[in-house]
């Protein structure tokens, strides 16, 4: 079993800001801890230290988003996931080729200030980005030209209150 000695935590990763003021490990695992801890203030601090020392860091504005999201801080959840969004697409590819979890994400924090138009945007992409990026994984090996033909998905109905659809995806043979 897991010990959950996270003040004692605090104190290493502390001292290795000490080394490293910009440790990303230092600072995401100082801002998961005060998560854990229940101090949002602190966590949101450490995490915004983490994505101003390193712009670039996919899984700091990950954990950003989520933590403002857990804490219902929805306007900054969103201006961090479209951060997110930002990095995570290829140049010139825009959202169609962006991931899939940032643009579920951000189709949630729609559906928060009740944009049902963004969020069914968003989610439609995230679906298709994940059904795209299965298909060459789908023709690798003859064994799965039976899932490829059987694939069924499930994707939330934003215009039906929680409606689950289901949407049997066929990939030509």
């Amino acid at each position: 079993r897991e010990a959950k000695d996270y003040p004692k935590a605090v104190g290493f990763y502390r001292k290795a800001l000490a080394l490293d003021g910009k440790s990303v490990d230092a600072l995401g695992g100082l801002g998961v801890t005060y998560e854990k801890m229940g101090d949002a203030k602190n966590a949101v601090a450490a995490l915004v230290a983490l994505t101003e020392a390193h712009p670039g860091n996919r899984d700091g504005w990950g954990l950003l988003v989520s933590l403002y999201t857990r804490t219902g801080q929805h306007a900054k959840a969103d201006e961090a996931n479209r951060k997110l969004l930002a990095l995570s697409a290829p140049a010139g590819g825009g959202a169609a080729q962006a991931d899939p979890a940032a643009l579920y994400t951000q189709g949630a924090i729609c559906l928060n200030r009740n944009d049902k138009a963004g969020a069914e945007k968003n989610s439609v992409t995230a679906l298709t980005n994940n059904l795209e990026n299965l298909k060459p994984k789908t023709r690798l090996k003859p064994q799965n030209i039976w899932a490829r033909s059987r694939m069924l998905t499930k994707t939330e109905s934003v215009s039906g209150a929680g409606v689950m659809a289901a949407t049997r995806v066929r990939f030509a043979l």
